[in-house]
């Protein structure tokens, strides 16, 4: 059992490190940085960057933010791994995600979501890292 867990963290970390290459604020980075220390620190430690990131899953019908809004403290930038995620406005289809397509970076430069984004596919994965890191500039 532990082998077989083993295995997974490793398949999960080799995932997270293909996105983070694709990831457009990380792009041209060496995989080597990826497995530094950053300036964030959790329980009296300082967090490796690729640890700052997540791989999720969503369902169909998900909404990742609506058009119009600002960002809450919740916010996330994300990386589409795989799956479509249609960009609405006022209801109807602007544009149609897949993988390597980036969402959610309007709170960046302090704008509000141009696009309600919906997930259209039976499930969608995403690498993400919440916008209040990527503001404090962390990682």
């Amino acid at each position: 059992v532990d082998s077989l867990m083993e295995a997974l963290r490793a398949q999960a970390l080799q995932e997270r490190l293909a996105a983070l290459q694709s990831f457009s604020p990380m792009r041209n980075r060496p995989v080597a940085e990826f497995h530094e220390l950053s300036r964030v620190s959790r329980g009296g430690r300082k967090v490796i960057l690729h640890e700052l990131f997540s791989v999720k899953t969503f369902r169909r019908q998900h909404r990742f933010f609506e058009e119009n809004t600002p960002a809450n403290e919740e916010a996330e930038i994300m990386l589409l791994i795989s799956g479509e995620v249609h960009l609405k406005l006022r209801g109807m289809i602007v544009k149609k995600l897949t993988g390597g397509s980036m969402m959610g970076e309007e709170p960046l430069q302090s704008q509000r979501y141009q696009f309600t984004a919906m997930c259209e596919s039976a499930s969608a994965r995403v690498l993400s890292i919440s916008l209040v890191l990527m503001l404090s500039r962390n990682c």
